[in-house]
């Protein structure tokens, strides 16, 4: 859509920008540093890192913990498949 001749900026939602950075394997840094450039362009595309953070801890399933070093196996296995049911 445009607005006085500039089209109109859509920005990301956290989870859209989420698959964003797994498609593009972004890292941390670079996604970023693209939001910083296209805010710096008045250009707020990107939703901030935590918020994009937020939408992928919404993502894992209940009753499994997620740490550095990988999934928490004392979890039971029984949410993880609730979660993967059709």
């Amino acid at each position: 859509m445009k607005r006085g001749g500039v089209s109109e900026v859509i920005p990301y939602s956290a989870e859209k920008a989420l698959a964003l950075m797994l498609d593009g394997r972004l890292t941390k840094r670079s996604y970023k540093k693209i939001r910083t450039e296209a805010i710096a362009r008045r250009a707020p595309l990107y939703p901030s890192y935590e918020a994009v953070l937020k939408a992928k801890k919404a993502c894992y399933p209940e009753g499994i913990t997620i740490t550095d070093r990988g999934t928490d196996m004392a979890s039971t296995i029984k949410y993880l498949l609730l979660h993967t049911q059709f």
